[in-house]
């Protein structure tokens, strides 16, 4: 959830969650008088934001710890073959950035030549 938009500005977005509901976000500094990650009475979603950065943090320690043992195989790539943690993240770093304009395909084979995971 992260990860797709909702705090990637320093104004969290609003969230869509049926026709007629809208999740809005209360961010605070100091721990406030809800639980971090508890919805009020309003509907508003209380993120502590120092606990989130604990979070976070510790997320990015696990997922880098994750890469550096480099050991759990997964097929993914477009001949089913088995890819590793690392090379699955360099392919999809390198997908994150292709340009509008340009075909997936073509931008994955330019990849290739770099050296690039498929």
């Amino acid at each position: 959830m992260l990860r797709n938009k909702p705090l990637h500005g320093v104004v969290p977005a609003a969230i869509r969650t049926q026709p007629d509901e809208v999740v809005a976000w209360w961010m605070q500094f100091d721990g406030g008088s809800l639980d971090h990650l508890a919805i009020d009475a309003k509907g508003k979603l209380h993120v502590d934001v120092s606990k989130l950065a604990r979070e976070l943090l510790g997320a990015a320690d696990r997922f880098e710890r994750y890469l550096a043992a480099d050991a759990t195989l997964l097929a993914c790539g477009p001949d089913n073959m088995p890819r590793s943690p690392t090379a699955r993240w360099q392919r999809a770093l390198w997908a994150r950035f292709r340009p509008h304009e340009e075909p997936g395909a073509d931008w994955i084979k330019r990849g290739e030549k770099l050296g690039i995971p498929s």
